[in-house]
């Protein structure tokens, strides 16, 4: 009986730290948004495991890698964002400029490799 309630505490606790996470692992990596001049959150987004968030308006036709890691790097310099994934399919954004913090709840859903984001649709590059 003893070794059945520390199973179920150990369950638990494993399934309460992975919820308290506030990253969903399906979010994280490269995306490009489907169709063009609809992004509002840009053309390219990437979410990494450590709750950054990286967008971008995207830089033309001839977009490399190379390209879109100097241009995440670029806006980075200018802004800051943190995710965190929340329940319902929710992510909150924590966007700061110049030093002022910003909110903001968006809803998004994966599906394997599309992601829907703030009800735009995005393909996975990562």
């Amino acid at each position: 009986m003893k070794k059945i309630a520390v199973l179920i505490v150990a369950i638990v606790f494993v399934a309460v730290l992975t919820g308290c996470s506030g990253r969903d692992a399906q979010i994280v990596g490269d995306w490009e948004i489907v169709l063009e001049n609809a992004e509002r959150f840009g053309r390219y987004l990437r979410f990494e495991k450590s709750g950054a968030m990286y967008c971008t308006p995207g830089i033309g036709k001839n977009d490399t890698v190379r390209n879109i890691e100097d241009e995440f790097k670029r806006m980075a310099d200018y802004y800051e964002i943190s995710y965190s994934a929340k329940k319902n399919r929710v992510v909150e954004l924590t966007i700061t400029v110049f030093g002022e913090k910003v909110t903001v709840a968006v809803e998004y859903a994966v599906d394997g490799d599309v992601l829907i984001f703030d009800g735009k649709t995005y393909r996975r590059l990562t």
